[in-house]
């Protein structure tokens, strides 16, 4: 296991995974360069590398696993690919979250705030399920 943040990798995907800064900070800095000249192969390449952190089957430039879990990648999936079904609030029905996955449902995600709120909470293991589990295994 890598000594690096797998929480502050995952965020950086999320957010800046266009431009590499997840690679760069897992330090595969050739690959970063990779993404960074072709804006993550137009999205392509860090949506894979978002799901791979999420799975827990990344590895760092030493090789090392960054840790993930399965119910993570599931409910990071369900919210991001595609972003539809991240406003529809379909990661909280996952999760047994019923009335919040019906609110979001009815407000498309808060307007899409609500959705990245989400993120950074799966993304940071900090996302419950209905029993207050945390979505990582």
């Amino acid at each position: 296991m890598t000594e690096k943040d797998a929480s502050v990798a995952c965020l950086l995907c999320f957010f800046l995974g266009v431009f590499g800064a997840h690679r760069f900070y897992l330090g595969k800095t050739w690959s970063g360069v990779g993404m960074l000249l072709t804006f993550g192969g137009l999205g392509i390449w860090m949506l894979i590398d978002l799901f791979m952190l999420a799975y827990g089957v990344f590895k760092d430039g030493q090789g090392k696993v960054v840790p993930g879990g399965n119910r993570k990648g599931t409910a990071l999936l369900l919210l991001y690919l595609p972003g539809t079904f991240g406003l529809c609030g379909m990661h909280r029905f996952y999760v047994k979250r019923y009335g919040s996955g019906v609110a979001q449902l009815l407000t498309f995600g808060g307007l899409g705030i609500w959705m990245l709120i989400d993120a950074v909470m799966i993304c940071t293991n900090e996302f419950v399920d209905k029993d207050g589990m945390k979505v990582i295994e």
